[in-house]
């Protein structure tokens, strides 16, 4: 354990929570004076009203902190006689809820996106990148009555469903967050801007190789799967087509392969291929999920794709020179660390629970106070993991960091929500404190290596 003094003394985090730091960042987004402007800028204030922009703003915040997505219009109501001494009716609370208010909560959850806290001092591993990517989505089933909103997959899922495509930046902590249908994929999303030199990890959901060569054409990486219906090829012209079940009866298990190949039909893109047999009980164990998975996904498995289970396949433009077979299986781990970051956020944030009935543009709203106090969480975890590893080498669970947050929750929000720079920088304190105590990650034995992406040091040193 760290001693407080030292933590609460050192420079480097002494300085982030100055006036300059991140206590007046979080200030600044829920100042009066800003939200009174946005109020203006977005039309959501028109004329005098009880409710104005930062009691409509702090309202929303505290009923998705107090009650999540199960807070009827009635417990709004009761909230806002209770803690801002106003009476108003569930008719006209619900019709404040419109696009001019929807349109002042969509610029405040974009503002929140933009803060970056680790200005000075990204990561200090993964430095063989700019940045480090990792994009996946997570879906929300909506109640039938939002399907004109967002289109649900029909069939045994719900007419109306919600998908939430994070695409986070490991280095400097930021986090890039849209909304869209969870019906159809994810390859429309095409290629974000990346700096030169980045690295951009998906899963098989994003996979389209339009996307990677557009990736290499910006001067940076990818890294991903590879499908099993993909032909692999050893010439451009796609004359030899290389059996990827021979070449893995050739190999013994645990053994890693990586050759440079061309992939697809119609036009030919060179990629470099990792491949890796896993041990018989990872394979089975595979296998048993896509026979499972059979009744929703799958009309049928042949013996050739239950047979592909005995490896795992990777694409990417990463040379030898710059990482060899074991440290590219380990980067792709790192994907890894966004499913811990929604696990936290159904689990913890409540982002999950069940959806009310609502009108769409009162979802919206909601929508997005959630997902501002579920940024705003996710963006302390990875400033206190990013700065104390930097600092002291010390390892932070995301879980139990959030549980941390959870406990502070009423004193975090009612700090940030008063915009008052002290009070905010005396809770931030607490909370480092808390994280030290109870939020370390503990060893996991051999396998940590393959989800814990401060192992991947060992191959940077």
């Amino acid at each position: 354990m760290l001693a407080k003094t030292k933590i609460m003394e050192h420079p480097t985090l002494n300085k982030a929570w100055q006036s300059k730091g991140i206590s007046l960042r979080f200030a600044n987004i829920f100042d009066n004076i800003f939200l009174t402007a946005l109020g203006f800028f977005t039309s959501f204030t028109r004329r005098p009203s009880i409710i104005d922009a930062k009691i409509f703003v702090d309202s929303c915040l505290k009923m998705v902190n107090e009650d999540g997505w199960s807070g009827s219009l009635n417990q709004h109501c009761v909230l806002l006689r209770e803690q801002f001494g106003i009476n108003i009716t569930e008719q006209s609370l619900n019709e404040r809820f419109n696009e001019r208010s929807e349109a002042m909560m969509r610029y405040l959850f974009e503002q929140v996106m933009k803060i970056h806290l680790c200005s000075g001092n990204p990561l200090n591993i993964l430095g063989l990148f700019e940045e480090v990517y990792i994009e996946d989505s997570t879906n929300l089933e909506l109640p039938t009555v939002l399907k004109t909103l967002y289109k649900g997959s029909g069939g045994g899922a719900s007419a109306a469903g919600l998908k939430i495509d994070a695409l986070y930046a490991l280095r400097w902590g930021t986090m890039e967050v849209r909304f869209h249908d969870s019906a159809g994929s994810d390859t429309w999303q095409g290629v974000p801007t990346m700096k030169k030199g980045s690295l951009l990890v998906r899963d098989l959901g994003y996979y389209k190789m339009a996307d990677f060569e557009d990736v290499e054409k910006q001067g940076s990486y990818y890294l991903s799967r590879l499908k099993f219906n993909n032909n692999v090829y050893e010439d451009a012209e796609g004359k030899k087509e290389i059996d990827m079940l021979a070449l893995l009866n050739s190999m013994k298990e645990q053994q890693t392969k990586s050759i440079m190949v061309y992939i697809g039909e119609k036009k030919r893109f060179k990629v470099r291929l990792v491949i890796q047999k896993v041990p018989k009980a990872v394979a089975d164990h595979k296998r048993h999920k896509l026979k499972t998975d059979k009744q929703n996904k799958r009309k049928s498995l042949s013996e050739a794709r239950l047979k592909f289970c005995d490896a795992n396949c990777y694409i990417t433009n990463i040379t030898p020179e710059m990482m060899d077979e074991p440290a590219i299986i380990i980067l792709y781990g790192l994907r890894w660390i966004i499913e811990i970051l929604f696990k936290a956020w159904k689990s913890i944030s409540n982002i999950k629970e069940k959806i009310n009935s609502m009108k769409p543009h009162r979802f919206m709203c909601m929508l997005y106070a959630h997902m501002i106090k579920t940024l705003l969480d996710t963006k302390m975890v990875q400033f206190f993991k990013i700065e104390f590893w930097n600092l002291f080498g010390f390892k932070i669970s995301e879980l139990k960091a959030f549980g941390v947050m959870k406990i502070f929750r009423h004193q975090w929000w009612t700090a940030l929500t008063g915009g008052k720079e002290d009070l905010i920088r005396s809770v931030l304190e607490q909370i480092a404190q808390s994280i030290l105590a109870l939020a370390k990650k503990r060893k996991k034995g051999a396998s940590e290596k393959y989800n814990d992406f401060y192992t991947f040091v060992n191959f940077q040193t």
